[in-house]
């Protein structure tokens, strides 16, 4: 037999999964919105970007029961939905907002810590999005999207060796960047 109408929950997760899906949410979701504000470069359009994967897994509740395979599930969407909004603006963004993303040491109860700490954190994710595109990816995926080359390299459409000499560029060109005092 099957549920009953109200045993479901938004488009097809029954109530079984919907535990699954918070708890998804809360596993990925800072992760996703780093990701997202990296790509996107603005703190409403990385939300609607996380809200919009979210919607697309409860679209999916199967993709729910893939524990091994719902980070990258997660997110290659986020990436895609960032990409696709990017590119319908037709242009580039500057990454604003980060006062809104740092990342505050819970640890830390020191205001000075917190204060340098949001800092360095807000000049480190200014210079990511000077980086060139393709560096800027790789760099977000492999970081805050934890993808490997491979994965990297398959959504790029390029080799596992260019998305990792893609990667050691970025990171040379941050450091040379902060060497020099941003």
């Amino acid at each position: 037999m099957g549920t009953r109408p109200r045993d479901r929950f938004e488009k097809g997760i029954v109530l079984d999964d919907r535990m699954a899906f918070e708890q998804a949410y809360i596993a990925h979701k800072d992760r996703l919105l780093t990701l997202s504000m990296a790509l996107t470069g603005d703190r409403s359009a990385a939300e609607d970007v996380v809200h919009d994967v979210f919607a697309r897994l409860i679209r999916e509740p199967r993709r729910l029961r893939d524990e091994s395979g719902l980070p990258a599930f997660l997110t290659v969407c986020t990436r895609n939905r960032a990409l696709d909004g990017r590119r319908r603006k037709g242009r580039e963004t500057v990454l604003a907002g980060t006062e809104e993303m740092r990342d505050e040491n819970p640890d830390s109860h020191n205001p000075a810590e917190q204060a340098a700490s949001a800092e360095e954190h807000e000049i480190l994710l200014g210079m990511v999005s000077t980086l060139p595109d393709s560096q800027r990816e790789v760099l977000t995926l492999r970081m805050w999207g934890d993808l490997t080359f491979e994965e990297i390299a398959g959504l790029q459409g390029t080799t596992k060796s260019t998305a990792h000499a893609r990667y050691r560029q970025a990171l040379a060109e941050l450091r040379a960047r902060l060497e020099k005092g941003g």
